[in-house]
């Protein structure tokens, strides 16, 4: 059966006669009309209740803020100013009330709404204040934490190690690393898993007598060894140009023994060896209980209270600032005491 091909052309176009103009205007598409503007209104105020210390037991405050009441006054007296914010504004957060949430997040690890709910601010603010009250510490973080490097000042330390009970001479202070377990980062997430297969950063920690912080270095990953911490810290360059001195830093295997940092055998022998590693040991245990005494206090810092959901640089801030916090402690329990840790 054969098809018959027809051969459809098109017409060509028609002449037409325009529009009016007033038809064609009619005929265009209208768009629609839009609903009249609900006139928005200003959302009211929230005057949230802000939570003090005063007429607060001095065990609940212990429990929540781990200092006392008078040293948290006096901590915050260093830095009230910066803190203070203006009072044209109604919803202004008091000093007081910044600095107590930040150590109730500190003492506990807890979430940012939490700790907002507990003293009477949102979760976006407690993420503000904790920046601010970080920054306003780090300014001055050489007030709170120094070596001493002069003379003098290093005669008084190596009197308080031998007062304190060391049988090790001329001791300046006691080195040694912790890791602060952090959530993995989104960049160079390899650099900061440690030997123990999770994400931290390593903390170098030399401390003194009464357990103060004397240096401290939170900038380096956890996969960085604490020899390459030490050498990259300001403490290294400065103690090696004071070499020949009768001085001492301890630490352990880790360390290069170096004319002022003394570290103790790989294979003693008995006698005079084993004495002196077991001098050595009993010495540098203070630094452990440094690290002790810190995660205690500031369970932010421990593993056991989660992985510290922020950045790695402001895990740094966050490390400095809970040292600074600790020197405060333990220079206000040492003055108590004598000056020396029992």
């Amino acid at each position: 059966m054969e098809y018959a091909h027809v051969a459809v052309e098109a017409l060509p176009p028609q002449p037409t006669e325009p529009l009016p103009p007033q038809l064609a205007q009619a005929l265009q598409p209208q768009p629609a009309p839009h609903p009249p503007r609900q006139q928005r209104r200003a959302r009211p105020p929230i005057f949230r209740t802000r939570v003090l210390i005063f007429g607060m037991p001095d065990d609940v405050v212990l429990r929540r803020y781990r200092p006392p009441p008078h040293l948290i006054l006096d901590t915050l007296s260093i830095k009230e100013s910066d803190l203070e914010q203006s009072i044209r504004y109604p919803t202004a957060i008091p000093a007081l009330t910044q600095f107590l949430a930040v150590l109730h997040f500190l003492a506990t690890g807890s979430h940012q709404h939490v700790v907002g709910d507990l003293v009477g601010m949102s979760q976006g603010q407690f993420s503000k204040v904790l920046r601010r009250v970080s920054q306003a510490f780090l300014t001055r973080v050489k007030q709170f934490i120094s070596m001493p490097l002069d003379v003098g000042a290093l005669a008084v330390v190596k009197q308080q190690f031998q007062e304190g009970g060391s049988r090790f001479p001329h001791v300046i202070g006691v080195v040694d690393g912790t890791h602060v377990a952090i959530v993995a980062p989104r960049h160079n997430e390899e650099i900061f898993r440690n030997r123990k297969l999770f994400h931290s950063l390593n903390v170098m920690v030399v401390c003194g007598p009464s357990l103060q912080i004397l240096s401290l270095n939170a900038k380096f990953p956890g996969n960085s060894h604490d020899a390459h911490v030490i050498r990259q810290s300001g403490i290294w360059q400065r103690l090696r140009t004071m070499e020949g001195q009768d001085m001492w830093l301890l630490g352990d295997r880790g360390y290069a023994c170096t004319p002022w940092l003394m570290t103790p055998y790989s294979k003693p022998r008995p006698g005079p060896q084993t004495a002196f590693i077991s001098a050595l040991t009993a010495t540098r245990q203070l630094v452990e209980r440094t690290f002790g005494v810190l995660k205690g206090h500031f369970r932010v810092l421990h593993r056991t209270g989660g992985d510290i959901m922020y950045s790695p640089e402001m895990v740094s801030k966050i490390v400095v600032l809970c040292a600074i916090l600790h020197r405060c402690k333990e220079s206000r329990r040492a003055s108590t005491h004598g000056g020396i840790a029992r």
